[in-house]
Formats: structure tokens, sequence, C-alpha cells
């Protein structure tokens, strides 16, 4: 076992931590974008996170409630399935917080 530390002058283990600090804080940006993505839609179609975690047939609502809370930094591949499932509407560039939402009249969705 090597401790490449060890190798590194000051300055390098300066960049490396420079380069941690910003993927960190990449990362909660990209989270951030989608939280505020999600929420835009929630508004637009009128639901609360509750009635979209019943639309969805979710097993865990509270997943969704955390993730919107920033609790969790995403959602799981099957609830996005889910959620666009629901609302044909969006996009999955949408969701994930890529584009922009299209504003206009907003597409209700009875549930079953």
């Amino acid at each position: 076992m090597t401790l490449d530390i060890i190798n590194h002058s000051p300055s390098q283990a300066a960049t490396d931590t420079n380069a941690t600090l910003r993927s960190v804080s990449t990362r909660r940006a990209d989270a951030n974008r989608r939280r505020e993505a999600l929420k835009i839609i929630l508004e637009a179609h009128r639901l609360t996170p509750t009635e979209l975690s019943r639309l969805i047939n979710c097993s865990r609502p509270n997943a969704l409630y955390n993730f919107l809370k920033g609790r969790s930094a995403a959602l799981s591949l099957d609830m996005i399935e889910r959620i666009l499932t629901a609302l044909p509407a969006i996009s999955f560039e949408e969701l994930v917080g890529w584009t922009r939402i299209r504003r206009g009249n907003p597409v209700f969705i009875r549930s079953r």
C-alpha cells in the first residue's frame, strides 16, 4: 500500500481540495435545479406532493417529500418514470431541470 498524498505538494493538495469542493457544489446546484423544476411542475398542475405520490402509486410517498425538502439528492429512476407516465405533458428534460417548463394551460390528470 502506498500513500500517494505524501508525494503531493501543498499546492497540489489544495488543487485537489478545490476540485472536490467544486464537485460537491455542482452536485448541490444540480439537485436544487431538479427540486425547483419539480416544484414548478407541481404548481403548474396544481398538485401537492401527497397528491402526486398517490397519482403515481408511490410505495414510499415520503421519498418525494424528502427530495423536495432537500433531505435526499435525487429521485429514483422508478419514481421519475412514474411521474413521466402520470404527467405525459412533461418531458424528462423538464422534470430534471435541463429545460424550462413550458408555461401555458396546465394539464389536469384524473386520478384512478
